[in-house]
């Protein structure tokens, strides 16, 4: 075994030097250091007579087998190793050969001998071919645990149904329809952004199949408001705009990073990995700089006019169009100020809390003009109707060929569509057919609909705009509170000679006429389910238990009376989660809104103004009153797709009601997550976009 002198032992020519020497034929290192070796030998004539060599360690790039190939002498067998220390360094591999494909990343592979590899769910349950879930090992090669660390050693190595003990890895990754695994990256690589989540090596990985980049780094910058991505080119400079559109062909607008910046080489740790903590100085540097040189840039009529205004609400703040809002000092009251004054002096059509919304979650002058252009003027994603009705609701178009058919997402109970994007990428990759999605855009208006007409009324409109595509048939696709405006929707649709080849309900609630919450403390915890607070931010006691409480009174079909929460008590655990709530209770209604706003701000380190939160509040309640509505039993099939995460008992009491409308067949279908994650999940949405594609017409 031949090691490199310590002091040049990150120079290729050394390499070189001793591979010829001493006639070394195997190769076994991070890839990161072969990717300096086969750099080194761009434009050379020399070959090295490597037969194999061995990766593992970190990812490995798509491009790396084919580069190696160019500078070996032969063809060396190139091999993917991966596994833990915990059992015995290495437990897989994957031998990369000429004709695979290798369009998102080098797979993970089989279990080497006398090892295996499982993949489960967040419930213990094995996951099928590409869904994902965390990795586990077992076989002999398992290690007995950590020296004098029981408490670790109980968390980390299991006791599994199927294959007895095992070491749970915290990386997560999918099957393959061959039986490989493909490594998605690790549980702690995936950040939540804006509400959304997302996987920082899907990033990557797209930026790597670009033809004129070598390798890729992506991470978030120390505040946790932008992704960044460093970029290692194959030759000269590639122009960020150009890798910008690119990645914009392939990924949603959530996930484009703020910035791509080209590096030379990328700093390494001392064995050899890339050090993210090297990649985030460089974020800083960069953030930095661009105060100075994004001045530069000229500003349009609509962005002066916006820097006036931001200039009149932060005085001296010297604005520029790329300036972040927060780092020039604002705050709730300020974003609420500004959106006050666009409404007044530029544009009166675009509801204030759609302008407050967009200034939280992209505050920048650019982003607020693109904005403003998008909802004044025609835009692609949004179609407005001719009747008066036309400003209650938006359409969003994501894509897709009319003439293969027309699919429709219908709105969850706040109307928003920020979590429908995989879903509706992942329909347009598998059947080609237009896919629209239909919203709530002026969400005061909504509101001061009475509850009992609130379903007819948008079952009226959204049928019209249906109508309008004038496709011969439709798949209508609602969730939660959009489950029950698609059934209603289909109705009309039907009555107007258009088929409806399917009509799929995601998880959705429809509420028996005698159920009812006049409990306004329990309305604000169902609330929080639809924003980034969850129960533990709020310290409440034991949440499992608090959600059994509600689901066996809501199975009763009743009122729950104002003063339910503050009455919890029992047991000593009750008394706990009581007194919680009866602490809540003595907080006045502004103060409690404060502490979610407070959390909010936390959890996603986007300021949420309290008239947001107020704003979202109310058009939750609406919708939960309007979720009353006495609907018409439906002449066809309903499709009701379970997620089966959480309390499934209220869930099941859901069910009966759905069937009970449908003339037709009921098809219940199980699909992976709990009410949220079936959905905003990549791997979760894309399962359920493949079960709707499936579904017979």
């Amino acid at each position: 075994m031949v090691y490199p002198i310590l002091s040049r032992y990150m120079d290729p020519s050394h390499w070189v030097e001793l591979i010829q020497e001493y006639e070394i034929t195997i190769w076994n290192s991070v890839p990161a250091f072969m990717q300096i070796l086969t750099g080194y030998f761009t434009g050379k004539n020399e070959k090295l007579p490597l037969r194999i060599v061995l990766l593992s360690g970190d990812w490995i790039p798509v491009g790396m087998p084919g580069d190696i190939q160019k500078c070996a002498s032969g063809d060396a067998r190139v091999i993917s190793l991966g596994g833990a220390t915990e059992a015995s360094i290495w437990s897989i591999y994957h031998e990369c050969v000429d004709n695979e494909i290798r369009e998102v990343s080098i797979p993970y592979g089989k279990p080497l001998s006398n090892q295996g590899f499982s993949i489960y769910d967040a419930k213990g349950r094995p996951c099928p071919v590409y869904v994902t879930g965390e990795l586990c090992i077992w076989g002999t090669g398992l290690a007995e645990g950590y020296y004098n660390d029981h408490k670790l050693t109980a968390a980390k190595f299991v006791t599994g149904r199927e294959n007895g003990r095992m070491y749970k890895t915290g990386d997560i990754g999918c099957y393959l329809p061959n039986g490989e695994i493909e490594f998605k990256g690790r549980n702690d690589n995936q950040i939540k952004l804006r509400g959304h989540r997302i996987e920082l090596g899907e990033i990557q990985s797209t930026l790597e199949q670009h033809k004129s980049v070598s390798q890729a780094m992506v991470v978030l910058n120390e505040v946790k408001t932008d992704i960044y991505a460093f970029v290692k080119t194959v030759q000269g400079n590639v122009k960020n705009s150009d890798l910008k559109q690119y990645l914009e062909a392939y990924l949603p607008k959530y996930m484009i990073p703020a910035d791509i910046i080209s590096v030379e080489e990328f700093p390494l740790t001392a064995n050899g990995k890339i050090d993210r903590d090297k990649i985030k100085k460089l974020i800083i540097k960069q953030e930095n700089a661009e105060g100075k040189e994004l001045r530069e840039e000229n500003p349009d009529e609509l962005q002066n006019k916006l820097i006036e205004l931001w200039n009149s609400v932060v005085p001296q703040s010297a604005a520029g169009v790329f300036d972040n809002f927060y780092d020039l000092g604002a705050d709730s009251l300020i974003l609420a100020q500004m959106a006050t004054k666009v409404r007044e002096q530029i544009s009166k059509d675009i509801a204030f809390d759609a302008l407050l919304r967009e200034m939280i979650y992209n505050p920048t002058i650019q982003k607020l003009s693109e904005f403003i252009r998008n909802n004044t003027e025609t835009a692609v994603e949004e179609k407005k109707m001719e009747d008066t009705n036309s400003e209650l609701v938006f359409v969003r178009e994501y894509g897709g060929d009319l003439e293969k058919g027309l699919s429709i997402i219908f709105h969850g109970a706040l109307g928003s569509f920020n979590r429908f994007d995989y879903l509706a990428d992942s329909l347009i990759a598998s059947k080609g057919e237009k896919v629209i999605g239909i919203g709530i855009k002026d969400t005061n208006k909504y509101c001061s609909i009475p509850s009992t007409n609130l379903i007819w009324m948008l079952s009226d409109i959204y049928s019209q705009i249906i109508c309008s595509y004038q496709a011969k048939a439709v798949s209508l696709i609602g969730y939660c509170f959009g489950g029950v405006i698609a059934l209603e929707t289909a109705n009309r649709l039907n009555e107007n000679s258009i088929t409806v080849k399917s009509l799929s309900i995601l998880d959705s609630l429809l509420l028996p006429p005698s159920f009812k919450v006049e409990d306004e403390l329990l309305m604000e915890m169902m609330f929080l389910d639809n924003i980034p607070v969850s129960y533990a931010d709020i310290e409440m006691p034991n949440p499992a238990l608090y959600e059994q409480i509600i689901v066996q009174e809501s199975m009763k079909k009743g009122v729950i009376n104002k003063g339910f929460l503050t009455s919890i008590s029992g047991t000593t655990q009750r008394e706990q989660l009581g007194d919680f709530f009866r602490e809540l209770a003595t907080m006045q209604k502004e103060e409690r809104f404060g502490l979610y706003a407070v959390q909010c701000k936390k959890n996603t380190n986007v300021e949420m103004p309290m008239e947001l939160i107020k704003s979202l509040y109310q058009v939750c309640v609406a919708t939960f009153e309007a979720m009353h509505y006495e609907i018409c039993p439906y002449l066809g099939t309903i499709n009701y797709f379970f997620a089966p995460e959480g309390e499934v008992g209220f869930k099941k009491m859901v069910l009966e009601t759905w069937e009970g409308l449908a003339l037709g067949a009921f098809n219940v279908i199980e699909t992976p997550g709990n009410h949220y994650t079936c959905v905003e999940q990549k791997e979760n949405a894309e399962y359920l976009a493949g079960l709707l594609c499936d579904l017979k017409e």
